[in-house]
């Protein structure tokens, strides 16, 4: 027996979608799925059905599919959701610690990343380095497990309150009011092991 016998062939050609403009050189192009990028979350490989073209893209680049390719889509996004380990920033102490805030956050997470068909990077909270203690200005901060936590006495604690998140479809990606909100982004720099940012002092 063939090892494909009873597989179905692939690409199917009822599996198929349409880019966005800048993504395609005629809008009615049909692109088929090939299958995951296999680098970020929600990416996936595309070929144009006229040949000779390929493409790596998510789903909030597709503003067309077949039916067949709408399910196939939200299956291969369901399946790339965070667990909840990951989304608590693979700590063993928060997930033994976590609450229904977490679990609120995490579910949240799943759903924007299912609606948009991309995510940013799950980070975990940095390590509680003493050099921080040398960052004079703005307090370190991070964000991990759906919140910003601040450098606060020799520790990494929730920041209370939670600041504003000033792009909430990057969440985390800049602390509200800084610099670096208007410029797009870090200037990080390394400090000992770590690396933050000069201006608004970002632990990555």
């Amino acid at each position: 027996m063939s090892e494909r016998e009873g597989v179905l062939p692939w690409p199917d050609e009822r599996i198929w979608v349409r880019l966005r403009p800048e993504l395609t050189p005629e809008p009615d192009l049909r692109w088929s799925i090939e299958g995951s990028a296999h680098t970020h979350r929600g990416h996936l490989h595309v070929s144009a059905r006229d040949g000779g073209l390929l493409a790596t893209v998510h789903p909030g680049d597709i503003t067309e599919a077949s039916p067949e390719a709408w399910l196939w889509i939200d299956g291969f996004l369901r399946g790339q959701e965070a667990t909840l380990f990951e989304f608590l920033g693979r700590s063993a102490d928060l997930l033994d610690d976590h609450d229904d805030g977490d679990i609120a956050r995490w579910l949240a997470w799943n759903q924007r990343f299912r609606r948009h068909g991309w995510a940013p990077p799950l980070r975990p909270v940095p390590v509680a380095d003493p050099i921080l203690e040398e960052l004079s200005g703005p307090r370190p901060w991070a964000h991990s497990a759906g919140r910003f936590w601040v450098w606060q006495d020799g520790a990494w604690v929730v920041a209370d309150p939670q600041p504003q998140d000033p792009d909430p479809d990057i969440p985390g990606r800049a602390w509200p009011g800084t610099r670096c909100v208007e410029r797009g982004h870090h200037l990080l720099a390394s400090f000992g092991a770590i690396s933050a940012c000069e201006d608004c002092h970002l632990v990555s």
